[in-house]
């Protein structure tokens, strides 16, 4: 009997989103303050032909910022701002079988066919960005003084021990599969010195700082804030 078949399967794409900015700003006598706050959820992706593998994946963002900006005099004003964000995502979630591992089989799935396994899947990823910088200028004469300093701080977070933990097998047709034949296998660490598998992750984060100092020469002022 044959042992390749062949049929078509078709689902529709799933995008669902959500999303929202709010923003404040108000003028005081000598201040000005202004803030603002943006989210995003996401869920998107697409059922599969074998319901046990179906997965969606998952998007969550946040980020706001504050501005104040402060008159000493005509002459002098302080503006500092303050931003971060958040950033996560899951992808491959809602799976009722993770244990089958990635199958590859020559000749069916990787010409179109039907995917064994949830794949890559359950990896969340997070991201944090963080900024600030707060400037001083002064006129005085014919000079317009400037001084300052300004951070910035991130991290990438990658929680992907589940799915770099699951091996992934490649056949080279169906009768290998059967026979528990694997041509290759990848997608396992394993650490060179004991031999044993071991749970991947990544953790980078990165800051810079950095000051100013600015005294161009021309003539004018600070107007008041509005």
């Amino acid at each position: 009997m044959p042992l390749v078949d062949q049929g078509s399967f078709s689902a529709p794409q799933i995008r669902d989103g959500t999303q929202y900015f709010v923003r404040a700003d108000k003028y005081f006598k000598n201040d000005r303050i202004y803030g603002s706050f943006y989210r995003t959820v996401l869920t998107y992706g697409a059922a599969s032909a074998i319901p046990a593998f179906s997965t969606l994946n998952n998007n969550w963002q946040r980020a706001f910022q504050i501005n104040w900006g402060h008159n000493f005099s005509q002459t002098t004003i302080n503006e500092a701002i303050f931003g971060a964000s958040r950033v996560e995502g899951v992808l491959g979630s809602g799976a009722k079988v993770y244990s089958v591992p990635s199958i590859t089989v020559t000749g069916v799935n990787t010409e179109g066919g039907q995917a064994f396994g949830v794949g890559f899947a359950q990896g969340d990823f997070i991201q944090h960005n963080y900024h600030w910088r707060d400037v001083l200028t002064h006129v005085r004469g014919t000079h317009t003084l400037k001084f300052g300093i300004e951070g910035w701080y991130g991290d990438d977070v990658e929680n992907f021990e589940g799915p770099w933990s699951q091996p992934t097998f490649n056949f080279n047709n169906l009768l290998t599969l059967a026979q528990d034949a694997p041509t290759s296998q990848n997608h396992v660490m394993y650490d060179p010195i004991a031999g044993k598998p071991v749970l991947w992750s990544w953790d980078a984060a990165s800051r810079t700082w950095g000051g100013l100092l600015r005294i161009p020469g021309r003539r004018g002022r600070i107007l008041p804030l509005p």
